[in-house]
């Protein structure tokens, strides 16, 4: 599940990159590679920089060195953000899979609003948000999918926006989503407890059932 939220396989380096700011999720990948005996090294990014120099932005990914694994990952979940999907394994498969896959990947691209008591999580592939969501319907959870593609902000205008597909989820579900889900994000994971706590009687109930 992280994988398909923050990963990347290259076959011809032989590596399995998880890029991701967050240090609980980048300890948990530091694990997971020590737990499979796969050798890994932390790679930092700068991704901008003032006019003085310093780094006002930068990207942080724990690389595992896997040529096997790269290509297994390819073949079972497609590569590239746009290209990626849920495999036809992940349909069937014991309820613990799909709940550890579902919090891998909410962990890594979901994002939690206390306020409204909504859950949701994007993709730039439709594929892969539409697997995302049979495997919420597993669980008993259930959501709309939803299509944006976002203003050209390329000066030029040479460069076509991608699409943003999104699935939300709302309080109702959203409240035993929290129930069934453990996200490896500390911070998420404290905002979906919080979840629990909201009055499905609450005024977020009535947004909800006329939303």
């Amino acid at each position: 599940g992280l994988f398909l939220a923050d990963g990347n396989a290259r076959d011809f380096s032989g590596s399995v990159s998880i890029t991701k700011e967050e240090p609980s999720v980048r300890e948990f990948a530091k694990q997971w590679f020590d737990k499979y005996g796969i050798t890994y090294r932390e790679v930092v990014k700068v991704v901008e920089e003032n006019d003085e120099g310093l780094i006002v932005g930068k990207s942080t990914s724990i690389v595992g060195n896997s040529s096997l694994f790269a290509r297994f990952l390819d073949a079972l979940v497609g590569s590239g953000a746009r290209n990626k999907y849920i495999p036809n394994e992940a349909y069937t498969a014991p309820e613990e899979f799909v709940v550890g896959l579902l919090g891998g990947y909410f962990s890594g691209d979901g994002s939690i609003d206390v306020r409204t008591g909504i859950v949701t999580v994007t993709s730039a592939s439709y594929k892969l948000i539409e697997g995302i969501s049979h495997l919420c319907a597993r669980i008993g959870v259930f959501g709309r999918i939803t299509k944006n593609q976002p203003m050209n902000t390329n000066i030029r205008g040479n460069c076509k926006p991608a699409i943003v597909n999104r699935l939300t989820i709302r309080l109702h579900w959203a409240r035993r989503f929290a129930s069934k889900i453990n996200l490896i994000e500390v911070n998420k994971a404290a905002k979906l407890k919080e979840i629990l706590t909201l009055s499905p009687t609450s005024k977020f109930k009535f947004e909800e059932q006329n939303g």
